[in-house]
């Protein structure tokens, strides 16, 4: 099993990072109870060349501590952007072939951890790896409501886990 930690920013990667802390996110569901974690990162920056790269940001590298090794989903779409990442049908087993070879995926079961579900990269991704599990978490109050848009059907069957920080304890 490979978990994939899907971050836009710097704060989404502390949440994951408190959640593998404090062990809301161990899991044994593969026979050898190895869990590989993979954090991988996203810039959703208006202007990319003017960001800097998030996984050159400052702090990051003793957040990605926690997991065994980091990723950078814009080095491989671009010169597009992650967030406009919209693959057509047709494209989804191709994306995900360039993924896994890419990222030394192989054939591993996979689960995505994305925000949001229903919108840009993480739809995008959830829809590249049509058999992942998928969970979500949230690093803003939007996440808490309802969502803007519907989640389409083939990802909300899919949909497990929410990992949240309490914003009011209990």
């Amino acid at each position: 099993m490979i978990q994939l930690f899907v971050v836009t920013d710097p704060f989404q990667a502390v949440v994951l990072a408190a959640a593998l802390d404090s062990g809301t996110l161990n899991t044994d569901e593969t026979s050898a109870g190895a869990v590989e974690r993979v954090l991988v990162t996203a810039s959703t920056a208006d202007v990319p060349e003017a960001a800097p790269a998030l996984p050159a940001h400052p702090g990051l590298d003793s957040v990605a501590r926690r997991f065994d090794r980091v990723v950078d989903l814009d080095a491989v779409v671009a010169p597009l952007r992650p967030v406009d990442l919209a693959p057509r049908d047709l494209e989804l087993p191709l994306w995900e072939r360039l993924l896994r070879d890419r990222w030394a995926l192989g054939d591993a079961p996979l689960e995505l951890f994305i925000e949001p579900p229903y919108a840009g990269t993480g739809l995008a991704l959830a829809r590249i790896f049509a058999t992942a599990r998928v969970s979500v978490h949230a690093g803003r109050l939007l996440t808490y409501g309802p969502t803007r848009r519907r989640v389409p059907p083939d990802v909300a069957a899919r949909l497990g886990v929410l990992v949240h920080p309490e914003l009011v304890a209990g």
